[in-house]
């Protein structure tokens, strides 16, 4: 049986649609780094990132010694049929996915003149 993991809101709609698409479902986040969760230290409330794995006693391929390797990615591509736990980064030798991903996600971005004013 699969081990549940959520996904986070930012990342939901590109992986419901990767999944639709494709015969894998991918999930794409558009950056290095911690996909949102970045606070600095245990019990903050959006603690995460490459601190967080270390600390967790997790894996990840772009993740060494708590810090973010300085060749990793430009984004993270994750195969959630193979690889559930998200501990390696396929960007790179998927980069048609990547980019396919990257436009899918940026085409759901609300434009500028439909955000609300503030």
């Amino acid at each position: 049986m699969k081990e549940f993991r959520p996904i986070s809101p930012g990342n939901l709609l590109a992986h419901i649609l990767s999944c639709l698409l494709l015969t894998i479902c991918w999930v794409y986040i558009g950056a290095k780094g911690s996909g949102g969760f970045n606070g600095g230290r245990p019990k903050d409330h959006a603690w995460g990132g490459p601190r967080a794995v270390e600390f967790a006693g997790g894996t990840n391929s772009d993740i060494e010694n708590g810090q973010i390797k300085k060749d990793a990615p430009e984004a993270q591509l994750y195969n959630l049929e193979s690889d559930p736990n998200q501990t390696k980064n396929f960007h790179d030798e998927y980069p048609n996915v990547a980019k396919e991903m990257a436009a899918l996600l940026k085409s759901y971005r609300p434009k500028k003149s439909d955000r609300p004013h503030s």
